[in-house]
């Protein structure tokens, strides 16, 4: 015996199995959609916070107070990276020309010193402090050096925390992240803290 079943009825089955799968896709792809855009919304409302407590740990410096304020350093603490990076580079190229000019005067000061012996000339020990000191640059070597030396570490300890802060806002579950930024602006505010001018 042979059942005979109409052909619509294969076909009106067959859409309905397949709206089925296709309502059932489209649910699936719909909850996916919202737990993707849950979690984006998650995530940037972290970087929202994020930004928000940078922003109180730079201003919280801006509005230390200090004793001396004369000789107290204030950097710029709205530098962003590439300025941080321009100041960092400026402070080396100051330093490495602050140290080549005090290696030239030292050279300058011993072949004073060597030509005097060659002669057999005899200089008193006042007189060859006298061209010591004039030679030796002491404002160079006693606050030059020191200042410039002071602002590369305040430069290098402020880029550092910028970095970090860019990295833990890119990577908002790294624990590490967090720690090294928690330090490093331990550091920083350290640093800033006893950052006056040698005077």
């Amino acid at each position: 015996m042979r059942i005979f079943i109409p052909t619509s009825f294969i076909l009106l089955t067959a859409c309905g199995f397949s709206n089925t799968s296709t309502e059932s896709s489209g649910r699936d792809e719909l909850v996916k959609d919202s737990l993707h855009l849950s979690a984006f919304i998650a995530q940037e409302s972290e970087r929202i916070l994020l930004d928000s407590l940078f922003h109180d740990y730079w201003q919280h410096l801006s509005d230390k107070e200090y004793e001396n304020t004369d000789l107290k350093i204030r950097p710029d603490l709205g530098l962003v990276l590439p300025q941080l990076l321009d100041e960092c580079a400026e402070a080396t190229n100051e330093l490495i020309e602050k140290y080549e000019e005090l290696s030239d005067y030292d050279t300058l000061y011993n072949r004073i010193l060597i030509q005097l012996d060659k002669e057999g000339l005899y200089v008193d020990d006042s007189v060859l402090k006298v061209i010591h000191l004039n030679l030796e640059q002491w404002e160079s070597r006693n606050l030059g050096i020191p200042n410039t030396k002071l602002f590369l570490h305040l430069y290098y300890a402020q880029l550092r925390v910028r970095m970090l802060e860019i990295v833990r806002k890119q990577d908002l579950d790294n624990i590490g992240v967090e720690t090294l930024l928690l330090n490093a602006q331990k550091e920083y505010e350290m640093v800033y803290d006893s950052a006056y001018y040698f005077d």
